[in-house]
């Protein structure tokens, strides 16, 4: 079987190490609601998605899927939220918002309408 491509705008929302080099990106997607990634090799400092898939990052990606789960292929970032990092208060909301997202949302459900209430949010919190 061969393996599926595809291409989304998504939210970097939280990440976990797997193993020495990897890790695993929780996402919250336009196309797939909220998913997980493989960003495999991703901690070694040669990685070229090493400095673009970053918590809070606003990112069209690309990853394949087949019977080992979702693998990153490609990140573009579209949005880094420069003042989101430069404010203590505007991290911890930030922070605090993507836990809640974390706990209440469940796994690969689309919605459209909590895709554009997240992007509002994250503008709004970014704005200097």
């Amino acid at each position: 079987m061969a393996h599926q491509k595809h291409t989304t705008n998504a939210l970097f929302l939280a990440k976990e190490p797997k193993g020495e080099t990897d890790l695993i990106f929780t996402l919250y997607s336009e196309n797939f609601g909220k998913i997980k990634v493989l960003g495999k090799g991703i901690r070694k400092m040669s990685s070229k998605l090493r400095s673009s898939a970053q918590i809070f990052y606003l990112s069209e990606i690309k990853f394949i899927e087949g019977k080992a789960g979702r693998i990153l292929t490609d990140v573009s970032v579209l949005n880094k939220p420069e003042a989101i990092f430069q404010s203590p208060d505007k991290l911890l909301k930030a922070i605090d918002i993507t836990q809640k997202i974390d706990q209440i949302f469940i796994y690969e459900q689309q919605d459209s309408e909590a895709w554009n209430l997240l992007l509002d949010f994250f503008n709004s919190l970014n704005k200097a």
